[in-house]
């Protein structure tokens, strides 16, 4: 049920298919089948209607092992001083990564918690449970759910929506301004409880980095977002354009797995093939916007949306060139 409402389509499926164990470049950066694709029906995320805007390069074409040599996904967590972190980022603070992924165990239990380990360590990255381990107190939660019972029509459901977001991006302030966590894990996911949703990972990491941005904080925290809906390498670029500093595909590791299992490939090596074959989706398409450190462009917004309405433009700080389309009524 939660790959479902989260987007994990058969189209997906393949497209993940070919990345991780085909080694296909991808082509999804450019948005997901279209400029319309919100007028779409089931299966249509937030993060379809964003396309990134290409840069024109005048200079030769590097040949794409020279391109790829050129990348650098390096990020560093929770780089403001903080007694629960520790050192490794280049400053002597903060959690050094190699990319901006971390991964859940959600799923992964048959693998075991020890190989899950060996494997992010060899990829360079943390998973979520390292990443508390490592980090302790100085990662704060915050909850991106929100309650169904209240919605009645559209017009409750954009009040909830509205009211979610004012919540999160009011704790995402008031961390930042004490500084006591300079790592803000939002959690964009499924609960126990039935009777909440979560906000879509795009509206609430583009809200809350927008905010901080215009009142000089953001500097003081990493935003690290959790969500079932990050399926593709398309929808990461999308959330570290609007401002996340890493992502948590949490149901990316049991996708993976998946697949290992029904073309008979080692698991543990499948799930290390497909972490660093996503990062070289995402080196592509930060290349096509003429950006070789993916931490230099967080929350560039090099993105243009289509379809959705000015509201949602103005929250999360990205221009909707039709200026109408998707609100808040029809987000999740």
């Amino acid at each position: 049920y939660k790959r479902q409402v989260a987007g994990f389509s058969a189209r997906r499926r393949r497209q993940l298919e070919a990345i991780v164990l085909e080694g296909q470049e991808t082509s999804s950066g450019t948005g997901w089948r279209g400029g319309l694709a919100v007028a779409r029906g089931p299966g249509a995320r937030l993060s379809d209607a964003f396309h990134a805007m290409t840069a024109q390069v005048t200079a030769p074409t590097l040949s794409a092992e020279h391109e790829m040599a050129a990348m650098d996904g390096r990020t560093v967590l929770g780089s403001a001083p903080s007694p629960g972190l520790t050192p490794g980022g280049e400053d002597g603070l903060g959690l050094a990564l190699a990319l901006p992924l971390l991964l859940s165990h959600e799923g992964l239990e048959d693998v075991g918690a020890a190989a899950i380990e060996q494997a992010v360590e060899r990829v360079g990255v943390l998973s979520l449970a390292g990443l508390h381990s490592r980090a302790g107190a100085g990662v704060a939660e915050l909850d991106a759910r929100v309650e169904l019972a209240g919605v009645s029509d559209a017009a409750s459901g954009a009040a909830i929506v509205r009211a979610a977001l004012d919540r999160i991006v009011a704790e995402a302030s008031a961390s930042a301004e004490t500084g006591a966590h300079p790592i803000l894990l939002l959690r964009c996911t499924w609960g126990p409880n039935p009777g909440q949703a979560p906000l879509p990972p795009e509206l609430a990491v583009g809200a809350i980095d927008h905010e901080l941005t215009r009142r000089g904080l953001r500097e003081r925290v990493s935003l690290v977002v959790a969500s079932e809906s990050i399926s593709d390498p398309h929808s990461m670029f999308v959330l570290l354009q609007l401002g996340a500093d890493a992502v948590v595909p949490t149901l990316l590791g049991e996708e993976v797995l998946e697949l290992a299992e029904r073309r008979r490939r080692p698991p543990v090596d499948t799930l290390e093939h497909g972490m660093s074959a996503i990062a070289k989706a995402l080196f592509i398409m930060y290349g096509r916007i003429a950006t070789s450190e993916l931490a230099a462009g967080r929350g560039g917004r090099r993105l243009c949306a289509i379809g959705l309405d000015a509201e949602i433009g103005r929250r999360i700080g990205v221009e909707s060139l039709l200026g109408e389309g998707w609100g808040l009524e029809r987000v999740w």
